[in-house]
Parts: C-alpha cells; structure tokens; sequence
C-alpha cells in the first residue's frame, strides 16, 4: 500500500510495449505500482513512425501477455494499429500510468530510489527501466561535411516520400528500416541509392507458406540465451526480413557499397562510387542513452550492466534492451517472457522484506 504520495512498491519507467508487460505481471502480482512516460499519448513514438512502416512479425507474433493482437493473425500490422492496440492494452488492464512525465534523474536514497520528473519526485523500493535501448539517432560523422543546403533525415524523422525533394534520394543504411524505405521511395517513382552496410543474415518473411517467425518460435530460436556460443555470430550479423538486393534492384535501387565520407554535395561509397544525392535519409540506427541514470550500473562500454534484466543493485532492472535476455528480448510478442521474470523477482524481494 502507497503510505505517501508518489511513493510505491515499484515503479516503471516507459509505458511503451516493455511497460506496460511489466504493468501486467506487477498488478497480477499485486505489488503496488506506477508507469511513467515522457509521451503525451500511449503509443505515441510508434504513431510517429514513417506512414507505411509495418511489422515484420505478424500479428500472431506481436501480442502482449493476456491480450491477442486483434484481427487476421496472419496479416502483419501497420504502425498504427500498434498504436492503437498499445493505447487499447492499457485502458483495458486499467494500469496506473502518467503521461507527460520526463524522468531527468534516477538516483538511490538509503534503501529506496528516488525518481526526479519535471513536476516532482517519486520514491519506490524497486524500479524497472523499461525504455528499450535505441534512444538516439546515429549518423556518421562525416554527415556534418556535407552541404547545409542539402536535406538529410534520420529514420526516426522520415515519414513519406514528399517530404523529400526531387532528385536522386541515398538510404545509407541496409537494415530493416533502410530497405523499407529505400522500397517506398522507389515505388513512389523516385531514383534511389541504397549504401549497404555491416554483413547482415537476411531471413525470408515467409518459408513454405508460413510467416518466418512460425519457424523461430517451433525451433525456440528466440528464446535461446543471448550469451550462447552459438548466438554470436547471429548478434555480429543483425539479421533483416526486408526485402532482398536483387528484389530492390529490380525495383530500380541501385545498392552501393558503405558510405565512407562526403564532401559538399558529393558522397563516397567503398568500391570508388560517388553520388551528390538531393537528399539523404540515414538509416543508421540507434544507440541508448542513460546519462539520466545517476547509479554505479553500467559497464565499460555504457551499457547497462545486467544479467536477464536484474543488476547488482537490489531492486535496480532494465527491461526491454535488445538481446537482453534471449534473442527475442526486445520483440513486442516476446518481451512478456522477460517482464514475467522480472515481476517474480520483485514479489520475491517483497515477501523476503515483509519476513525480515
């Protein structure tokens, strides 16, 4: 039972797809508890996502703990509907969750951690981390040689086609998102250069008449450990189900090799390509960033330092990081499995806590 205002048994911070399956195990355990999101809105960085953007998991596939994805389970989901079905989970579970709060600090004090927001404190004895771990966009530094006047988006930015100007568009970057969008835009009649990137094992959406992710989850792919030997080389080769080279090429993309730097209008690619593009769309990914996170529980990389999401910190968890736990950790059909483990714990704490 709270005992003081915005003081509770728990508290979890991001109310995205990791939330709020941390908010369903917390309520079935009955830990007193609170989501906190900087969003004005649940669902809200999925809405803003590029216009077309659709899952590459389907719907059987991309359902949280206790709540079907609704509709054909076979079809694969638009952004929006994800949008929706997040906004829908948590009116539905009825979970406790405030909006509009930014948390700018997380700190310990004595034997509860104290959580700083732009209106005010909280207190709990154990907190999640539940913000995945790709909060800021990448580029490469050669980005800032190139001319101003020439217009350039991160994926995070890009929403359509005509939001670009005429003339060639390079897609740096051959990932999922990169060769989602280096698809649409070619569709949409624009010419296109799509730089490959790092070596990536790429896996078909459908094998002999199923969805892919049918064939992972028989053969328990996703939920080998992380950390297994046999895993690395996965990790080393982040694997995509977007489309192939060659169904891109005739398409009309033309794929390069990696960017390797710019000058003015002019992009250099591995090979002896160059390109003086009308825009530029960097596909380049994410990285975290936890500077908010005032605790001694990081390695020396950065990264938080946890094994299935607990830390050294008693009560201290991450939730929703990739390859946190198994291959699938920061999947919205398998972060469940990991929310799971990590409400466990804390009722376990609590009842230690209650008999000592």
């Amino acid at each position: 039972m709270t005992t003081q205002p915005n003081q509770y048994e728990a508290l979890v911070v991001g109310a995205g797809q990791s939330g709020l399956a941390m908010g369903y195990y917390l309520k079935r355990f009955g830990i007193d508890f609170v989501l906190l999101d900087a969003a004005p809105d649940m669902g809200h960085v999925w809405r803003h996502r590029w216009h077309s953007l659709r899952l590459f998991t389907s719907a059987r596939y991309s359902a949280l703990p206790g709540s079907r994805f609704p509709g054909d389970p076979d079809r694969y989901p638009s952004k929006d509907e994800v949008a929706d079905y997040l906004r829908g989970y948590a009116r539905s579970l009825e979970l406790p969750i405030r909006l509009n709060e930014r948390v700018e600090r997380l700190s310990s004090t004595g034997d509860h951690y104290s959580v700083t927001t732009r209106s005010g404190r909280y207190r709990a004895k154990n907190v999640v981390v539940a913000v995945g771990g790709r909060h800021v966009a990448v580029k490469p530094r050669f980005a800032a040689e190139l001319s101003h006047d020439m217009l350039q988006l991160h994926s995070g930015d890009y929403q359509c086609p005509d939001q670009l100007p005429r003339g060639t568009v390079a897609v740096i970057g051959s990932g999922d998102s990169g060769r989602q969008i280096a698809e649409e835009l070619a569709e949409s009649g624009r010419r296109v250069l799509l730089s490959r990137g790092a070596s990536r094992l790429r896996l078909p959406q459908r094998l002999l008449g199923r969805d892919i992710f049918y064939w992972l989850d028989r053969m328990n792919a996703l939920s080998v450990p992380a950390q297994a030997p046999r895993v690395r080389w996965v990790r080393s080769h982040e694997p995509v189900v977007a489309a192939t080279f060659r169904s891109l090429r005739r398409k009309g993309v033309r794929v390069v090799g990696r960017a390797v730097g710019a000058d003015g209008a002019t992009i250099r690619f591995e090979g002896g390509d160059q390109e003086r593009p009308a825009a530029v769309v960097w596909c380049t990914g994410f990285r975290s960033e936890f500077s908010w996170v005032d605790l001694p529980v990081f390695d020396y990389s950065g990264n938080p330092a946890q094994e299935a999401g607990i830390t050294a910190l008693p009560g201290l968890y991450f939730l929703g990081l990739p390859w946190q736990r198994v291959a699938g950790s920061a999947l919205l059909g398998w972060v469940g499995k990991d929310a799971a483990i990590l409400a466990e714990h804390i009722a376990q704490r609590k009842s230690r806590q209650s008999r000592g």
